[in-house]
């Protein structure tokens, strides 16, 4: 019945239900018939009647204003049946509708994940939203309300100031609690930005921002500002000052302590998982506690069965790392989720990974020269014998633009002369997809086309995801040729990449004994993300590795394999890394540096976007995005034209699903999305999982020099009071001036009897 009679907006303020005021009109009813009773009667002359009449007229005054009460006894019963009906909220009668003392009310609230934290009978989330439905039902008549959700952007959810106090209320409690962080400069922004587009309006003589939020360090510690931060946030604290309030309500759980256990890191051991090999995943667990958390459970699930599980005990305020292994059946996409009993806070007791099983690790050698590829061919086929997890295929340099490159998950690019533009970009864009590339240099090389096609110098910051510039695949400038007729040496330094693992603590293994004659110097430049992770004993680099996108680039400055040889009468080769060292941890080292990048875009964290590249043979029409906990169960994805689609930003954890559209037809000549679909996993961001607060007094003192009498409330759990409906009031004088009517009309029936 909300949208009968299209009621003023001020009249929402005033009455629950203010569409039964359109029954008003019934209240003059009395009135009516009263009247219409007087014109039924006509006057006759009849002489008995003027004696009785001449008695009457001593005291018809009196008698008029005996009726008339009786009829306005009536007429309020009425009027207070219907005001009852329409349920006024009498507390919003103080201030005259729409007067320039009226308020516009903006709230705040806090949906970090931290405020799901479960105290007694109710979360965090769900305390703050009581306390702001107690503020509305305690508001004045004619305030107006607007809402404002704290999560990674700020979330207007009631923008327009709102006079429906029922329908704000109902909009309130459906509200979800968000997922990720909080990011409080962006709400004060929102909240601003409202402020400017109501004053220009006139409405209101005052604003009132409320901030309800759990005070998480996260959000609102400001150490880490620095001064131009500060003053920035201090400015703009003034300004949502003048002309209205601040206030910060601390929802704050009993005892102000509230510890918690989260799984905050799931990474599986290897570049890839193959059904050859147990698969180790490494599971880290944070106890955020001030004390020894015993007899903790952990458990593994694969697709959803849990197939292991171990109790440990949790020292305080550390990392604990928990190993399981798994062996699997059968190829394809799998869902991992390593899980902790439930505590208070169960968003971050689990954590989900999706992996792509292989039946091997696909690896494609590209030959620049006759015997390029021979040594690692050799390397990889012993591994082979063990394990079984290799699948290598050799093809010469002019035959690569024949084969699909997506097809592999890593590929070698053994002493390969030069590159076009075009073969440049293609191989850079298997890279960014998630691809391993590992380029070999040697006599074949010729530098400037490399330099031209294959690299572009960019400025990048060392932590930018984005190593490497679009259109190249090398990670460093080709210089020259260096050869002074002396040997050099490999020079681990640190061994601090994993890389060098198999020859860590161990110098006699002869790594760095193996003999360089000659290779390629390399500019780097110096904002550059491209890492050394092998140099030589003159300062040069011997191995380099940056990050392009999803996947790795991985470049050799020498030949290792022994067929580049120098033009001389000893045509002694470059290195002798092939014939002198143990050549499959090496080899072996160079494709598991690079390979599983694309395990990278298929976790990621809420907040994030989802991304992939469709098989050529599926029809883009066809496929659509499952998502978990979402109404409308499946949304269709932003398809490009080369079949690379995206999603985002994500809003839920859980695991997402690319599934067929069994509702489209496959054009001619193409499939539908197969039954190994891809999956997706999003997890927490799990820096929220500290749930430490500050207290009201350490908020920074740009706060308490603007909020309302520079107090911060706290609101802790409470029993809500039950008071008084008015419309009890009104249905009790109904009762009353029914009794009053009773007694009048007999009373002036009596009289006159």
């Amino acid at each position: 019945m909300r949208g009968l009679g299209n009621m003023p907006l001020w009249l929402n303020g005033l009455f629950a239900s203010p569409w039964m005021l359109l029954w008003l009109p019934a209240v003059v009813t009395p009135l009516v018939i009263h009247l219409l009773y007087r014109q039924r009667y006509h006057e006759i002359s009849w002489a008995a009647m003027e004696y009785l009449l001449a008695a009457i007229e001593k005291s018809a005054r009196r008698m008029r204003i005996q009726q008339w009460l009786l009829l306005l006894l009536r007429m309020l019963m009425l009027l207070f049946v219907l005001l009852a009906m329409a349920d006024p909220l009498v507390s919003n009668f103080s201030t005259l509708p729409l007067s320039a003392g009226n308020t516009h009310h903006i709230f705040l609230l806090d949906a970090s994940y931290s405020m799901a934290y479960r105290d007694e009978s109710e979360t965090d989330f769900e305390r703050a939203k009581r306390q702001i439905i107690e503020r509305i039902k305690a508001g004045q008549g004619g305030d107006a309300y607007s809402l404002i959700l704290m999560g990674p952007q700020a979330e207007v959810v009631v923008g327009q100031p709102s006079y429906d106090a029922q329908q704000l209320i109902a909009d309130l409690d459906t509200l979800p609690n968000g997922q990720a962080g909080a990011d409080l400069d962006a709400a004060l922004t929102a909240a601003e930005q409202l402020i400017q587009s109501t004053a220009d309006q006139g409405t209101f003589g005052q604003h009132a921002i409320t901030i309800f939020s759990d005070l998480g360090r996260t959000t609102w510690d400001d150490e880490e500002q620095d001064t131009v931060s500060g003053d920035r946030r201090d400015a703009q604290l003034a300004r949502l000052a003048t002309g209205g309030s601040i206030e910060v309500v601390a929802i704050q759980s009993k005892g102000g302590i509230r510890p918690n256990t989260a799984v905050v890191e799931l990474t599986v051991s290897g570049p890839l998982a193959t059904v050859a090999t147990p698969t180790r995943f490494i599971a880290t667990l944070h106890s955020f506690r001030n004390q020894l958390l015993k007899g903790q459970r952990v458990e593994l699930w694969i697709d959803g069965i849990r197939t292991e599980q171990k109790t440990i005990d949790l020292p305080p305020g550390t990392d604990t790392q928990v190993t399981f292994t798994h062996l699997f059946a059968e190829a394809g996409p799998h869902v991992v989720r390593v899980q902790i009993a439930d505590d208070q806070l169960p968003l971050d007791d689990y954590r989900d990974l999706a992996i792509d099983v292989r039946e091997k690790v696909r690896i494609l050698l590209v030959r620049g020269k006759q015997g390029a590829t021979l040594p690692l061919q050799a390397a990889m086929r012993a591994a082979d014998q063990k394990v079984n997890a290799t699948a290598v295929e050799v093809v010469d340099e002019s035959r690569l633009a024949e084969s699909n490159l997506n097809d592999y998950d890593c590929i070698f690019l053994c002493n390969v002369a030069q590159w076009t533009r075009q073969e440049a970009s293609r191989l850079a864009k298997y890279v960014e997809r998630g691809g391993g590339l590992v380029t070999i240099l040697g006599d074949q090389v010729i530098a400037e086309p490399y330099n031209n096609n294959a690299y572009q110098a960019v400025d990048a910051p060392t932590n930018s995801e984005e190593a490497l510039p679009p259109g190249g695949f090398l990670p460093a400038r080709i210089k020259g040729l260096f050869n002074d007729g002396k040997y050099h040496f490999p020079d681990p330094r640190t061994y601090a990449d994993p890389f060098l693992a198999p020859w860590k603590g161990n110098p006699r293994t002869g790594l760095t004994g193996v003999p360089v004659l000659q290779y390629y110097q390399l500019q780097i430049p110096e904002r550059s993300a491209a890492n050394t992770i092998l140099w030589l004993d003159t300062g040069e680099p011997l191995v380099v590795l940056a990050r392009r996108g999803s996947g790795w680039s991985l470049l050799l400055t020498t030949d290792p394999t022994e067929s580049s040889r120098i033009a001389d009468n000893a045509e002694r080769p470059w290195s002798l890394i092939a014939s002198w060292l143990n050549a499959q941890p090496f080899f072996e080292g160079l494709w598991k540096a690079v390979v599983g990048g694309r395990l990278r875009d298929r976790n990621v964290e809420v907040g994030q976007w989802l991304r992939g590249k469709l098989p050529a043979a599926i029809d883009t029409r066809l496929a659509v995005l499952e998502i978990p906990d979402s109404p409308t169960s499946n949304e269709r994805i932003a398809v490009d034209p080369d079949g690379t689609w995206s999603f985002g930003p994500t809003r839920t954890r859980g695991i997402y699903r690319l599934k067929p559209d069994h509702n489209a037809q496959p054009a001619a000549g193409t499939g539908r999305v197969t039954d190994h679909d891809p999956v997706f996993a999003v997890n927490l961001g799990t820096r929220e999982s500290d749930l430490r607060s500050l207290s009201p007094k350490e908020l920074a003192p740009a706060w308490h020099a603007r909020a309302v009498g520079q107090a911060v409330a706290t609101a802790r759990p409470s029993q809500v009071s039950a008071s008084t409906s008015p419309a009890i009031i009104l249905v009790g004088l109904v009762l009353l001036f029914l009794f009053l009517e009773i007694f009048v009309a007999w009373w002036i029936g009596n009289r006159f009897a």
